[in-house]
């Protein structure tokens, strides 16, 4: 079984390396791209990606209309935005996300979400041993 994968969306270095540290940390595969294209091109060819964390702010595509290409064609992924910006975190309110998380606070807001996340998956794989579904 090949290990699951979160897509990181950013066009900034820097946050590309935090976050894949941080996906490693939990255990899984960070693919980065650096735009809402090459994340939908990427979506398209790896069944086993299922979060994709993306930045609002970026070129060529932004966030807001990448989140809502993801909406529309792959229902079934979590997203999770990043912004550092006020007004964008208040936007976000209006989409249906897994979860939004603040810049400046990165490392602490992901940590938390990626534990909320692992532990779902526990509680699934619990319950499909003992023949349930979800």
């Amino acid at each position: 079984m090949e290990r699951k994968k979160i897509l990181v969306v950013d066009d900034d270095p820097a946050v590309c390396v935090l976050v894949k540290a941080i996906i490693k940390k939990f255990g899984y595969e960070a693919l980065i791209v650096t735009d809402g294209h090459q994340a939908i091109e990427k979506i398209q060819n790896d069944e086993n990606i299922f979060l994709i964390i993306t930045d609002i702010n970026m070129p060529i595509m932004n966030g807001f209309t990448l989140i809502k290409k993801i909406q529309q064609h792959f229902p079934y992924l979590k997203i999770i935005a990043m912004t550092s910006d006020l007004e964008n975190q208040l936007l976000l309110h209006k989409y249906q996300i897994y979860a939004s998380v603040d810049k400046f606070d990165l490392y602490h807001s992901l940590t938390g979400i990626l534990k909320k996340i692992e532990r779902n998956d526990s509680v699934k794989d619990i319950g499909k041993s003992f023949g349930f579904t979800t």
